[in-house]
């Protein structure tokens, strides 16, 4: 029978290590990495749907709800069988690293899109075959960061 001194199983007070060893140079690095591809990736979620809903006459596509929305479904379907099917290999052939760089970098390539897409569209009154591909390309282009969560 234990006694009040005995320690029980799960008892042991043991000191963990202290917040600064644990938050080092490189975590705060990662930490920073993490929060600027949140950030763009999030402004360029937010983004999508307004610049693809605005009027054509404020710099928009004039596209309606229904298109978007399908736009979007197409868009999340292909992306998750994207991370499922590549992304594992990719990181085994070139390295996390290099993975999280170049998806991380391909948020800009979509981002110049959207200016390009709302002068093609004003450019032709309306979305035409070179807007529909300016939005297939930004989509094909907005996979890649997404992968740069799972690098």
């Amino acid at each position: 029978m234990p006694t009040e001194n005995t320690p029980l199983v799960g008892d042991t007070k043991t000191e963990g290590p202290s917040l600064r060893t644990v938050i080092s140079r490189s975590i705060v690095f990662k930490f920073v990495n993490y929060g600027f591809l949140a950030f763009t990736d999030m402004a360029n979620f937010v983004l999508l749907p307004l610049v693809y809903s605005t009027s054509l006459q404020f710099g928009g596509l004039g596209l309606d709800p229904y298109p978007i929305g399908v736009i979007m479904t197409i868009s999340g379907l292909t992306n998750a069988a994207v991370q499922a099917c590549l992304l594992g290999p990719l990181i085994r052939r070139y390295g996390a690293r290099s993975v999280y760089v170049v998806a991380f970098s391909c948020i800009s390539g979509s981002f110049v899109l959207y200016p390009v897409m709302s002068f093609l569209a004003h450019r032709a009154g309306g979305v035409d075959g070179f807007v529909v591909a300016c939005i297939a390309l930004q989509l094909s282009i907005q996979t890649m960061p997404l992968l740069a969560y799972g690098a």
